[in-house]
């Protein structure tokens, strides 16, 4: 019974950490996404915003964001565009950060479920090979998960510094295409 009971357990531990990681893949690292998105700010500024919108619970959701507030303020003076995008992004900010740890705690949590029943197969004398293997391999998600979390963190102060001034000049610049208002 202890032996079924700790293959349960080392694979919902499994299960629990896959879900986790299943939620970064496909997301781009800051290092790769930023000189494209520069690129993209200075070259095909609408084509950036919507690239930004279609990027959620990244840093380029909170310059999305930040988008959105200065293309409201419908000017080209460097004081009023800062003045709406700064605390839009800082805004976005919070609730990327805060998805980003509930993700990384459902994947301490599958990797601490995986360990249990490892080291219940190895406390009950069953074959532990493969509950030792299924734990190793939630192990290297919940290690992914969490340097996905850091870089995504370290994208938010870096997205501050150099994200934001390129969107503010594409406002002041006047690079960015706004929408006719309705008649």
């Amino acid at each position: 019974m202890k032996e079924v009971l700790s293959y349960l357990v080392t694979i919902a531990g499994l299960v629990v950490t896959v879900i986790a990681y299943v939620q970064i893949v496909g997301k781009q690292k800051y290092g790769a996404l930023q000189p494209r998105f520069v690129h993209m700010l200075r070259t095909s500024s609408n084509r950036a915003e919507m690239m930004c919108h279609n990027n959620g619970g990244t840093v380029l959701e909170a310059v999305g964001k930040s988008i959105t507030a200065g293309a409201l303020t419908y000017s080209r003076d460097p004081v009023a565009v800062a003045a709406g995008t700064l605390p839009a992004y800082t805004a976005a900010c919070a609730p990327i950060t805060q998805q980003w740890e509930k993700c990384l705690k459902l994947a301490k949590t599958g990797v601490m479920m995986a360990a249990g029943g490892a080291v219940l197969a190895i406390l009950v004398d069953a074959s532990s090979v493969v509950q030792l293997l299924i734990a190793v391999v939630a192990g290297v998600a919940g290690l992914l998960v969490l340097l996905f979390k850091l870089d995504v963190e370290r994208s938010i102060v870096l997205g501050r510094a150099q994200l934001l001034p390129e969107v503010d000049r594409m406002f002041v610049e006047g690079r960015y295409a706004y929408a006719r208002p309705a008649e």
